[in-house]
């Protein structure tokens, strides 16, 4: 009598006590009729494939990944593999048979942006050639110019908070407010006489920023005094938009000369070095740990107590423009004379290439779905899906 467990092939079985009639369905490599028959439900040539065999095979469009059977499974392909259709691909875009990066907003005259900043519904650029601050809608509509400077301005990094934009001068030496809703009050300037500002936070209705000689200054959202909490030759000059960030208790930041990641109490006080933190570039943080790139050549990812201590490799290569979200890092590295947007784990293991483009990405953010890049060689921002 035919039976499911008997150790040969017999009765409605497509391979020895699988398949068919039998409720234990055939793995890779075995013989079927139909996908039914296989215990990754896809049957090729009579042979049960899956999307994890190192081969491309069946509906795949790349090794493992696209086609309806991978992409039903959510093993869809990642940037620079074959893809048929935007299904196919973990970016959600496939351009010229290949999985892609999408372009949201071109600069008018290229090589244009720098920095860009992120709530729940847009995206926020400033522009070099015309001193402009752009609103990028997240729902698709066209770009907005919020404002623009004078031509004797440089605008430059760029933060949010739920009601306005921060954005720093290098050339005026100020930090200008700029309301989101349109039809508000017009831009106002909320710190003047610094110098040449390169990397802005807000936190609690509290500006920060660095300055070109290294002190770490603040300032209500609203304006006021300017509280001056680091002293000159604390933070890196030219401190890009990637290496400052703020949390509840302390401002972090690009440590001058070799100093790695330094951090000084948010109402001002001893600056300190981050142990574990040295020889590094870039920084991100959530709620325990600091994310930042070390060792030479920015050779690996490494994870560090807030407070420091022994840093943990999170994964290599390392690079620059960190961010993160609750489950993930991201950061770009080169790859020739093209940018790469990495992703890994915030617990550690394997980083995979998700983006990419044209070289000197420039600025970096995350929202729940994406993760959006400047490449400023030409003028574009573009994202991802994470």
């Amino acid at each position: 009598m035919a039976s499911c467990t008997d150790g040969v092939q017999d009765g409605t079985e497509t391979d020895i006590d699988c398949g068919g009639s039998c409720a234990t369905k055939c793995a890779d490599t075995k013989k079927c009729v139909t996908s039914t028959d296989c215990l990754n439900n896809d049957c090729y040539g009579g042979i049960c494939i899956s999307c994890g065999d190192g081969a491309k095979d069946g509906t795949e469009t790349d090794v493992d990944c696209g086609g309806p059977t991978c992409d039903g499974l959510g093993k869809t392909c990642l940037y620079g593999k074959a893809c048929t259709t935007a299904a196919d691909c973990a970016s959600t875009f496939c351009n010229g048979g290949v999985c892609g990066s999408q372009t949201i907003w071109t600069a008018p005259t290229g090589y244009d942006v720098s920095t860009i900043a992120i709530d729940t519904s847009n995206l926020y650029a400033n522009t070099f050639a015309t001193s402009s601050l752009v609103k990028i809608p997240l729902n698709g509509m066209p770009a907005v110019t919020m404002a623009t400077a004078s031509s004797s301005s440089n605008w430059g990094a760029i933060a949010v908070d739920p009601i306005n934009v921060y954005v720093c001068d290098g050339a005026l030496g100020t930090i200008t407010q700029v309301q989101i809703t349109p039809g508000g009050p017009a831009p106002k300037v909320i710190a003047n006489g610094q110098d040449a500002p390169g990397a802005i936070a807000t936190a609690n209705y509290i500006v920060y920023w660095c300055n070109s000689d290294g002190t770490v200054r603040s300032t209500p959202t609203g304006g006021g005094a300017i509280a001056n909490l680091a002293p000159a030759g604390s933070c890196a000059p030219g401190t890009a938009a990637g290496c400052f960030a703020v949390d509840s208790s302390y401002v972090y930041f690009q440590g001058a000369g070799a100093s790695g990641i330094s951090r000084v109490p948010i109402g001002g006080g001893a600056v300190t070095s981050i142990a574990g933190a040295a020889d590094s570039f870039g920084l991100a943080i959530n709620s325990s740990a600091l994310f930042t790139s070390a060792g030479s050549a920015l050779a690996s990812v490494v994870s560090v107590p807030l407070g420091g201590g022994t840093a943990t490799t999170v994964t290599t290569p390392g690079g620059q423009f960190m961010t993160l979200d609750s489950t993930n890092v991201y950061w770009m590295s080169r790859v020739g004379s093209l940018n790469a947007i990495n992703r890994a784990p915030l617990g550690g293991g394997p980083s995979a290439v998700i983006g990419g483009g044209p070289a000197f990405t420039t600025d970096m953010v995350v929202d729940g779905t994406y993760v959006y890049w400047v490449n400023q060689t030409d003028g574009t921002i573009r994202k991802v899906h994470k």
